[in-house]
């Protein structure tokens, strides 16, 4: 899909499989190699789970979302945007 369109924004949701920080990296990295011809943003959580709607503390979304970003992906996507608590800037993480 990605010769098709301009972005590709694969949902990286890891409480809901229970998986750390590093599943996140690898995920992005695959989707970056996979989807060479667009720009690859990954949507991640700031809560942790469809069964579990405690917001994560702001370290653990910048650590979410420096996976996202060593794993190669042009950027991030938080959601749900209206449930955020911790703000900080995601500028801070390059």
């Amino acid at each position: 899909m990605s010769k098709y369109v301009d972005g590709v924004v694969p949902m990286a949701y890891s409480g809901n499989y229970q998986k750390k920080d590093a599943w996140i990296k690898d995920t992005a990295s695959y989707f970056k190699s996979e989807a060479m011809w667009s720009k690859v943003s990954m949507g991640i959580r700031n809560h942790a789970s469809d069964d579990n709607e405690t917001f994560l503390s702001a370290d653990q979304i910048k650590n979410a979302s420096k996976a996202v970003l060593d794993g190669g992906a042009d950027g991030v996507i938080l959601f749900n945007w209206e449930l955020m608590k911790n703000g900080f800037n995601l500028k801070e993480l390059k």
